[in-house]
């Protein structure tokens, strides 16, 4: 299967597709069918990926696509099962194109089965290291399908295979009489690699890449759905889901046959493990594609702040560095140059403005000019920021104040800041008064110091002005969103299920578009006015007759509400994206990103009003703040060991800690958490850096596990994943049980350094991570 770089992606592979459908004549029923399915990931990345390719590309072409949002491999069994009687359908489409999910684990064949040999995949995903079948150019049988990576990551690629195998060329031409026996070596050690791949994802799946097993013969190949469903069971039976003795057995069963690769001693256990590692964020890449002599006039703003979003949600998350960060930010301001000038920022948006040349950075998006500035803060007050804000929370050293609150408000005190400004909201403020506020500030913590008195760090006011918020407010109607805000707001929306902020008596957004009204109504600025916008009821009378949100609570129950708001999360995360970039002085219209259904196509073109606009999405925005705070919250006990905190336990390997009950919905969340503690204790370098965090929950008994590697990369990866897998095969070894409910495992399937287990085997899963890695010396050196 080809891998190109995402310039080659536009001219070699989709608009040949849409030359194809758009020159075969179909009849008017079968012009409605989608012909591209879409699945992806559930994550902001994903989200904004999703939001250029399905706008800029198939509704600009005017191809019918089906969008499905995935948050484990079943969910494509789901789906897939729900169109298992609509086999015309199927047939009608071409592509299908997977975010954030298609490199790692191979579903290629089960997804031919169902749409045709003659389906094209397209794949966009950051996750690495890519599965052989991905890379591999002596694999005919995946010819039309392709990895699209970014233009830097495949020349890196290019150049590691060039050097590989000079390298190799050298130590054939140094020793011509081992010539065999190394070659032999490395295509075993090659093996290795891909068969533990095998063992931790895809044990099942490895038919698809060479000579496939009997079992899989006949029946699979007739029948897709039997086939997927092995294949998925399969996944879920490796990654511990399936709980029945029966399963239980089989999977020891089959596991026998690798068991060799793991008996040849303990030190040749580090060299088999498999490490994860990033390459670049999807929206990245995607717009990439488009930056190209046939698709440049589709890059606008919208497209820039998409991708903004997404590579910032992937630096909140560390899968890039800062570095790395500030180079993707570099290389979207080295493409706006090239097509914008002075024109008005609402025709960038709109794509009405001319995109001649020009490098005046003057009329470059406020967005992409002061993004690296720390997101959310601008809507606190100073106090709220201050309290809240890494940067001074690590190196300033707060965390080792018995009272952060009282050392901040003592440097109120030196820098003469009176109560009411310190505690006055930044959009309250006049901006001369605002950034007067901040510029004093720093003053009081020229004598901050630590423990021994040194100072930590001597703040220079540009410093502590990026730090701090730049308050900059937009046409007067509410504080300018960075692309990191937009990527919090995001993120809170589809991994935190706590609604709580989102008062009883008005409805939200969500349920907005849970309910239909934002669907199936044409909603319009006069209903939204802003002398109305209290009155719930003028909403609720749009299109009343189609579904009144009120009668969702008497339909259905709290628990079948909750999933069809998490069903729908993503959705709202594209009104959002939506919301977040429109023009809030006239209120001007947003185009709905199509989400296909066996039945229909919904598109809505819908006019808000700024007030209606800014007071939905202020909701989510303090929802994210609250997720922040909490945040922080959470890191100082476990600094501080604080009630329900077991102290830090330090390994010359990694540094493990146990908080209880934390009000965390998602690994993602707790993973946030442990980057923050790995920022504070490098910086006084009292522990390890590899960190591995455990939120125990004592009323749903299951435990998540975190392995963190900071600035995991190809040659420092992240090896938790392998490493968990390992120490649950040992507690299968040692037969200390794993069957019924009550010794429930699973690794996520996205992030395989993400585990879930019953608190029932905690501690003896703990206690064999320790012995694991202490008998394997050279897991030191990965």
């Amino acid at each position: 299967m080809p891998v190109i770089p995402a310039v080659d992606f536009v001219s070699q592979y989709y608009l040949p597709l849409v030359e194809a459908i758009q020159i075969v004549g179909e009849d008017a029923s079968s012009q409605i069918y989608p012909k591209i399915w879409v699945f992806s990931s559930n994550d902001v990345d994903s989200l904004c990926s999703t939001n250029i390719l399905v706008n800029q590309m198939f509704k600009h072409d005017k191809i019918p696509c089906l969008l499905n949002c995935v948050s484990h491999y079943n969910e494509i069994l789901e789906i897939l099962q729900e169109y298992k009687d609509y086999r015309k359908q199927r047939e009608h489409v071409k592509a299908c194109v997977l975010i954030n999910l298609g490199a790692v684990v191979n579903i290629f064949h089960s997804l031919r089965l169902w749409f045709g040999e003659d389906l094209e995949l397209w794949i966009f995903d950051f996750h690495r290291p890519a599965m052989e079948e991905l890379t591999s150019s002596k694999i005919d049988k995946f010819s039309n399908n392709v990895l699209v990576i970014s233009l830097q990551e495949y020349n890196y690629m290019i150049n590691s295979k060039r050097k590989k195998r000079n390298r190799n060329e050298l130590e054939e031409t140094s020793n011509p009489s081992d010539k065999n026996e190394e070659h032999t070596s490395i295509n075993n050690r090659d093996v290795v690699v891909t068969k533990q791949i095998s063992n931790i994802r895809t044990e099942g799946l490895e038919y698809f890449g060479g000579t496939q097993s009997s079992s899989f013969h006949g029946s699979s190949s007739s029948d897709p759905l039997v086939s997927l469903s092995q294949t998925l069971g399969d996944i879920d039976m490796f990654m511990g889901t399936s709980n029945t003795h029966g399963e239980v057995g089989d999977m020891k069963t089959e596991k026998n046959d690798n068991e060799n690769y793991f008996k040849d001693g303990n030190n040749r256990n580090a060299d088999i493990l498999f490490g994860e590692y990033c390459g670049d964020p999807s929206s990245l890449v995607i717009l990439q594609t488009l930056d190209n002599s046939l698709t440049s006039d589709r890059i606008d703003g919208e497209v820039l702040w998409n991708a903004s979003i997404g590579v910032s949600w992937c630096y909140i998350n560390r899968y890039v560095e800062l570095l790395e960060y500030e180079l993707y930010f570099d290389l979207m301001n080295g493409i706006l140059s090239r097509y914008t000038n002075n024109t008005d920022i609402n025709d960038l948006s709109s794509g009405r403005g001319n995109r001649s040349r020009n490098k005046d950075r003057n009329s470059w998006p406020k967005y992409l000019r002061t993004d690296l500035s720390l997101p959310l803060y601008r809507h606190w007050n100073l106090l709220e920021s201050v309290s809240n804000c890494e940067y001074l929370f690590a190196y300033m050293g707060l965390w080792r104040a018995e009272s952060s609150r009282d050392s901040i408000m003592n440097a109120r005190v030196s820098a003469g800041i009176s109560m009411d400004d310190f505690t006055t909201k930044f959009c309250l403020f006049g901006k001369e008064k605002a950034k007067k506020i901040v510029k004093h500030f720093p003053r009081g913590f020229s004598g901050f110091g630590n423990d021994s008195g040194e100072s930590v760090l001597t703040l220079q006011l540009p410093t502590f002005v990026k730090r701090l918020p730049s308050v900059v407010l937009d046409y007067g109607i509410h504080p300018h969103l960075s692309s990191l805000d937009m990527a919090i707001i995001l993120h809170s929306l589809l991994t935190n299920d706590s609604r709580s902020l989102l008062t009883d008596g008005e409805e939200s957004l969500l349920d907005s578009i849970s309910s239909g009204i934002l669907w199936n109504s044409d909603l319009n600025e006069e209903n939204f006015d802003s002398s109305n916008i209290k009155s719930r009821s003028k909403i609720n009378t749009v299109n009343r007759e189609n579904f009144d949100s009120r009668n969702l609570n008497q339909i259905l129950n709290k628990e079948r509400k909750m999933e069809l708001m998490f069903r729908d999360s993503f959705r709202v995360g594209l009104q959002l994206l939506d919301l977040s970039r429109s023009d809030y002085r006239t209120g001007s219209g947003l185009g709905l990103v199509d989400f296909g259904s066996s039945s229909t196509n919904r598109c809505n073109n819908m006019n808000f009003s700024p007030s209606y606009t800014w007071r939905h999405l202020k909701r989510y925005l303090d929802e994210a703040k609250f997720l922040l705070s909490q945040r922080f919250k959470y890191v100082k006990m476990l600094l501080t060991s604080e009630i329900g905190v077991k102290n830090l336990i330090k390994h010359n390997y990694f540094t493990l800690a146990e908080l209880n009950d934390i009000e965390i919905s998602h690994p993602f969340n707790l993973r946030l958490i442990g980057y923050s503690v790995i920022d504070v204790i490098n910086k006084s370098q009292d522990l390890q850096g590899k960190f591995v965090l455990i939120n125990k929950n004592s009323s749903s008994k299951i435990s998540t596990i975190i392995g963190i590697t900071p600035g995991y990369d190809n040659n420092t990866p992240n090896v938790f994943g392998a490493i968990f897998s390992k120490v649950i095969d040992i507690l299968f070894e040692e037969n200390q049980g794993f069957s019924g409910e009550d010794h429930y495992f699973v690794q996520d399937d996205f992030d395989f350094s993400v585990i879930r287990i019953h608190n029932n085997i905690l501690s003896r899963f703990t206690s064999n991570l320790f012995k694991y890695i202490e008998g394997n010396r050279n897991l030191l050196n990965v």
